[in-house]
């Protein structure tokens, strides 16, 4: 039995030895996305996203493959080291689909120990010590990516500031030998899928024929400053027909255009018209469209403005406005849609706005899982839908419009509000 234990042993130490060679042994890592479309990494330290780990009691650790400073090492940091400025800012890098990145890894690992300083009488400094691990120890690389990186302005492939959301981050991991070597890891893929219907799995949907639960970058537009529709509170001088509904206030009235201004962004149309007694009643309306987008108006014909106001603690802002010629015809229709549309078919006609129940994208964020949505726009010469963030030229009743879907999304659980946002716009291309 001695025998065939010994032979046992002298035939692993024959097929693989456990011994640390004197030169370590380079490993090429490679970073391949398979994926239809593009993957973001954390780019701090120029790694792509790859971390080589160690196995050490059962857990699998990453280590420093190189000391931030040179004095780290532990044969000169008795001499004293100081290492700190400035911390580092963070980087993402987009690694296209299809696109493969590499690295070398020399083959070291840097193991923390405590040096001992010669005339001491305390513990030296921590220290690192380059160790050259056996030829077949079992190693791993693990990426960590995410499939988004919303509101990163990101670049042309190199790596720019930013920070991904944790939620969104996956990471995968590939065993590896140094005498391997080469190693290759990559985005995993879910089950093929034609439609989410097909994801059986809680919490993923389909997307680019995979099942996933990350949400891969649709490049749809953040609501904010530049990017939103924004119907301000009436300054009303009388102008306006103020009546309370169940759905808030309606603001009505009819009179001629005094004046048209657009200053940053925002419509200020200023109204008149005659009072019973004589003298005139004013009033004014606001509205910010997206950045890129306006309605063509002059001073001096008579419209009719509607104006809704729904605002409540947790939906604030939120309103809608129309405006008309005075034999019916649409000029303009804006509503911040939150938790739902204000306006009605009858308010828009000829158009009419509904949300296509088919989830286009998503995205992580704090809130949850935020679902977008299309928007089809009916009442022009065939029914169109529009991603968040687009529009369309559109004829109808005679005349031509631009259509808009602002955004589309609601979450499918949280505690955020509004839980649900899907501002538009409907806006008529000449006087």
């Amino acid at each position: 039995m001695r025998v065939a234990v010994a032979f046992i042993v002298l035939g692993l130490g024959q097929a693989g030895c456990r011994c640390s060679p004197t030169d370590a042994t380079p490993v090429t890592l490679r970073l391949r996305n398979s994926t239809r479309g593009p993957i973001f990494v954390d780019d701090l330290d120029g790694g792509f996203g790859l971390q080589v780990q160690r196995q050490v009691q059962g857990q699998w650790l990453s280590f420093v493959e190189h000391p931030a400073c040179a004095c780290l090492a532990c044969d000169v940091v008795c001499q004293g080291c100081a290492c700190g400025g400035d911390s580092p800012v963070p980087l993402v890098r987009t690694v296209a689909a299809g696109l493969s990145l590499e690295r070398t890894w020399d083959g070291t690992v840097q193991v923390s120990r405590t040096a001992g300083c010669s005339g001491a009488f305390v513990a030296g400094p921590a220290c690192l010590d380059p160790e050259v691990p056996p030829v077949d120890e079992q190693f791993r690389v693990r990426l960590c990516y995410s499939p988004e990186a919303p509101g990163i302005e990101l670049g042309d492939g190199g790596a720019v500031p930013g920070i991904l959301p944790a939620a969104s981050v996956i990471c995968v991991t590939r065993e590896f030998r140094p005498e391997d070597g080469v190693v290759e890891v990559g985005p995993s893929r879910g089950v093929d899928c034609a439609t989410h219907g097909d994801c059986k799995v809680p919490g993923q949907l389909c997307f680019d024929g995979a099942c996933t639960s990350a949400c891969p970058a649709s490049g749809f537009p953040e609501v904010g400053a530049s990017w939103e529709v924004r119907v301000q509170e009436p300054d009303d001088q009388g102008f306006f027909d103020v009546r309370s509904v169940d759905a808030g206030t309606r603001y009505t009235g009819v009179g001629a255009i005094g004046s048209v201004l657009y200053e940053n962004g925002t419509l200020t149309l200023r109204l008149n018209r005659s009072a019973a007694g004589g003298g005139a009643l004013t009033g004014a309306v606001y509205v910010t469209l997206p950045s890129g987008y306006s309605v063509a108006m002059t001073p001096g014909p008579k419209v009719s403005v509607l104006v809704v106001d729904s605002s409540t603690s947790a939906a604030p802002e939120n309103r809608a406005i129309t405006v008309r010629e005075l034999d019916g015809g649409l000029i303009f229709a804006a509503d911040s849609a939150q938790n739902g549309a204000l306006l009605s078919a009858a308010d828009t006609a000829p158009f009419s706005v509904a949300a296509v129940p088919t989830i286009v994208a998503c995205q992580n964020d704090d809130c949850g899982k935020r679902r977008y949505f299309g928007t089809v726009f009916s009442g022009g010469t065939q029914p169109v839908t529009l991603d968040p963030g687009k529009g369309a030229q559109v004829a109808a009743a005679g005349a031509g419009y631009t259509v808009l879907n602002v955004t589309d999304y609601s979450y499918a659980s949280g505690t955020c509000r509004p839980a649900a946002l899907a501002p538009y716009a409907i806006l008529r291309a000449g006087p």
